[in-house]
This record gives C-alpha cells, sequence and structure tokens, in this order.
C-alpha cells in the first residue's frame, strides 16, 4: 500500500506552515524548533512531499513553504535518506511536473535540481530523457515546469553534462540540438530559458556545443530584435559569452554585431543596457581582437559617457540613502574586476540556495559557497549595486587603457559640454568620466586641465 499521511499530523503541520508567515520573532523561532524536530521523523520528507504536490487546494505559499523545507532537508540529509524513501521522492516528483501554480512548479523544479545535483545524473538515469521528452508536451505548464528543471540542472551540473551515461550516450548531444529549437519558441520565457542554458556550455566551452556554435550564432541573432526584455537580456548576454570564449564566430560580421550592442547599450530599458554594456569590458579583454574596435570608438565612448548619467532609478536610490548621496563613486566602483564578478555569475543555484545550519530552517542563504573569497563583505555591497553607469564608466577605463591618448579626441567634445551642463546629473556624469580615463590618459590629459578646471570648483 502507498504512503498515506496522518490526518491529524497533517493538519498540524498545515497549521505551522501557516505560521511561518508571522514576523514575531519568537513564533518564528519556535517554527524553527519545531521544524528540527520534525526533521527526525522517518516520513517527514513525505509529508513535505504531499503538502508540495497533492494539496492543490491549499494557499501556494504554504505548498511552497513545504517545498523548500523538502529541498533544505534533501540537502541536509541527502547521505542520510533511506533509498525507499528517495525513490519515492522521485517517483512522485516527476509525476507531478506541470503544476498549474508557478511558485510550486518552480519549488518543485528546485527540489528536483537538488535532487539531481547531489545525487548525480547516473543516479537518476530516467530524469533527462524523461524532461526531454515532456518538453513536447500540449500542455504549457508541463513544457514550462520541464524547461525550469532542465535550466536548473544544467546550471548545477554543466560539466557532468559533458560526460557519457553508462550506455556512453552523452546527454548534451542529446539536448542541445533541442535547446537550439526553442531559441524560436512562441513563449518569450522559454527562448529565454533556452538561451541563457545553452550560452552556459559557449561560456564553458563544452566540447558537444562546438559542432554546433554555427547554428547557435545565427538562431541567436535571429532574436536580436525581439520584443521581449528578458530575451534581449539573455540575447546580451549571449554575445559577451561569445567574444570571451569565441570571438572567431563573431569576426565575420563584426561590424554588425558591434552596431548592434552600441544601439543597445542605449535600449530605454537600463538593464538591457547594462547587459550590452558588458560587452565592450570583455571586447578591450581579448588582445588578440582589441584594435578591431578602434574605427567604432567615436560611436562607443559618447554613448557610454551617456550611459553614466544617474537615471531616476538611481536617484531613487540615492533618496533612500541620503548619506552615501554625498560620496563620489569610489575607484572599485568602476574598476573592471566587478566587471567579471558580475558577468560570470551564474543566475542562481539551480537548487535555489543551501539551507542555514538548522536544517528545517525556512530562511535559505544566497549561495552554498562564496565563488569570490577574495573580495570583502564591501566588494559583495558593490556588486549588489552595479548598474548601467558603473558598467559604463569601467567600460571606459578599460577601452581608455587600451587606446591610450588615442580616445581624447572623442572623449573631450563630450566631457566639455557634460562639465559646462547646468543640470547636475550630466555634469556629475562628466566628472565620473574623467575619473575613468585618468589612468589610460593621464599624459594626453594634461594640457587640457587648466581648461576644465573651472568647472571642477
Amino acid at each position: 500500500m502507498e504512503w498515506q499521511p496522518e490526518p491529524e499530523s497533517l493538519r498540524q503541520l498545515i497549521q505551522l506552515f501557516n505560521s511561518t508567515q508571522s514576523v514575531d520573532n519568537a513564533v518564528q523561532q519556535q517554527n524553527n524548533q519545531r521544524l528540527e524536530e520534525l526533521r527526525r521523523v522517518p516520513d517527514f520528507i513525505n509529508y513535505l512531499l504531499f503538502v508540495l504536490i497533492v494539496m492543490k487546494d491549499e494557499n501556494s505559499t504554504v505548498r511552497a513553504v513545504a517545498g523548500l523545507l523538502l529541498k533544505n532537508n534533501v540537502r541536509q540529509d541527502f547521505a542520510s535518506i533511506p533509498p525507499h524513501v528517495l525513490e519515492y521522492v522521485k517517483r512522485k516528483s516527476i509525476d507531478a511536473i506541470g503544476d498549474p501554480d508557478t511558485l510550486v512548479r518552480h519549488t518543485l523544479g528546485t527540489v528536483i535540481a537538488t535532487i539531481v545535483a547531489l545525487g548525480k545524473i547516473r543516479s537518476w538515469p530516467e530524469i533527462l530523457p524523461r524532461l526531454m521528452q515532456l518538453l513536447d508536451s500540449p500542455d504549457y505548464p508541463v513544457v514550462e515546469g520541464s524547461w525550469d528543471i532542465l535550466r536548473k540542472i544544467c546550471d548545477e551540473c554543466t560539466r557532468e553534462l559533458e560526460d557519457p551515461l553508462d550506455d556512453g550516450t552523452l546527454p548534451l548531444n542529446v539536448m542541445l540540438p533541442r535547446f537550439l529549437s526553442f531559441f524560436s519558441s512562441d513563449s518569450p520565457t522559454l527562448r529565454e530559458y533556452a538561451i541563457s542554458t545553452t550560452t552556459l556550455f559557449v561560456r564553458e566551452s563544452s566540447e558537444c556545443m562546438k559542432p554546433m556554435m554555427d547554428t547557435f550564432v545565427v538562431e541567436l541573432f535571429k532574436r536580436a530584435n525581439d520584443d521581449n526584455s528578458e530575451v534581449l537580456k539573455a540575447v546580451c548576454k549571449a554575445v559577451v559569452a561569445l567574444i570571451e570564449t569565441r570571438p572567431d564566430m563573431l569576426m565575420p560580421e563584426l561590424e554588425n554585431v558591434v552596431n548592434y550592442m552600441i544601439h543597445t547599450s542605449q535600449n530605454s530599458d537600463p538593464d538591457i543596457a547594462m547587459e550590452a554594456c558588458e560587452f565592450w569590458l570583455s571586447f578591450c579583454e581579448q588582445e588578440e581582437m582589441v584594435e578591431s574596435l578602434k574605427p567604432f570608438l567615436s560611436q562607443v565612448i559618447p554613448t557610454l559617457m551617456r550611459g553614466m548619467v544617474y537615471s531616476e532609478e538611481d536617484l531613487m536610490v540615492l533618496d533612500n540613502n541620503d548619506d552615501d548621496a554625498v560620496v563620489p563613486d569610489s575607484e572599485q566602483d568602476i574598476k573592471p574586476r566587478h566587471h567579471r564578478a558580475r558577468t560570470h555569475e551564474h543566475h542562481g543555484a539551480a537548487a535555489g540556495g543551501s539551507s542555514n545550519s538548522d536544517g528545517g530552517s525556512i530562511h535559505e542563504d544566497e549561495d552554498d559557497e562564496d565563488d569570490d573569497d577574495e573580495y570583502d563583505s564591501d566588494d559583495d555591497d558593490v556588486y549588489s549595486e552595479w548598474n548601467l553607469r558603473k558598467c559604463s564608466a569601467a567600460s571606459l577605463d578599460v577601452i581608455s587603457t587600451a587606446f591610450g591618448d588615442h580616445i581624447l579626441e572623442f572623449v573631450l567634445p563630450v566631457l566639455k559640454e557634460e562639465l559646462a551642463s547646468d543640470d547636475w546629473r550630466i555634469k556629475e556624469a562628466g566628472i565620473l568620466a574623467l575619473g575613468a580615463i585618468a589612468e589610460g590618459c593621464m599624459t594626453g590629459m594634461q594640457p587640457h586641465l587648466p581648461s576644465l578646471l573651472p568647472y571642477l570648483i
């Protein structure tokens, strides 16, 4: 007979989940203590799974809480979970992919991805074929749910997916062609999933990806003018990955690519513009091709300088932090090393973060490990504030380092105009630009400083 929950225990558990929404610290402490006690109950994981996937009439937040606890407990106790319990969770989870509620669907996806990441793909050989099969479902929640799990697995198991399975099959040889077909999906969400996930393997220089690079580039640029902002951001990130790992793929159409990135760096959506702006940082790090950017500097540099003006969103942040409003950007704010931390950061761990030291708590740490131990907590604050303004300044910084005084003929006209502006935001952008080129153009700027000094007093 299949496992079934005891009704009174289930009722108490639901009541406990509802109380997790309390803002009372004492209540939260009691809840966490109770959850830690329940964690030792042999079939507690079964209860959590039941609430997540079976109790469809229950509030989605309660179901998601159960799912997060399930993920935390699986992560914390994976090695000690009885095999029959883990098999039960696997079997029931696969059957529940495609829940109509997006929050529940994605929480279940996190549970599945966590199991795959901890147990390795070989220990669950059915999961990838099943997910690939479900991509053909006529039911959108099933397709989206399957894609959500696949992208999380790919994020967590990028290298492992390069290894052959027991039958000799390379999973990516099956997965990547299917992913590429979704670049033209009618759903913008699925288009973004497909582009972002495939880009992971471009960035990792996957051997399985190499024969498909031509198709990747062709399909990618079909989405260059997509009407969805998330897709456009994914396209920009993919182009950045190409310039970093396979610049040869862009060289035949470099002029068109550069003009596209100039145009997109001026997008009215600052998040899209910022992703496009990352391109200039990465371009200038490619020593063998950086000179190819020279013919475009007359367009790139004014674009970057305009991007350094405070946006309305920036001003809202300043209004909420008056103490910092009068503090000029530090050298750290514009240095390219922060670009590297941002660009190579994965889009969230597939497993959705780790549990804290209390395995039963629903409050999760952001990351399982700090991938950038060399950076201190102050730098972490800088990362979280990365925006178009700082990305533009960092880009101008690396361009000035790469080309030196040659860029001054393009910088100075814009700089003088900005410093003379009555709009404090534009003038401040000019000051930031002056700081960004200070190192790269130090010699060439010296004759111009007397004429600029009055604007700085």
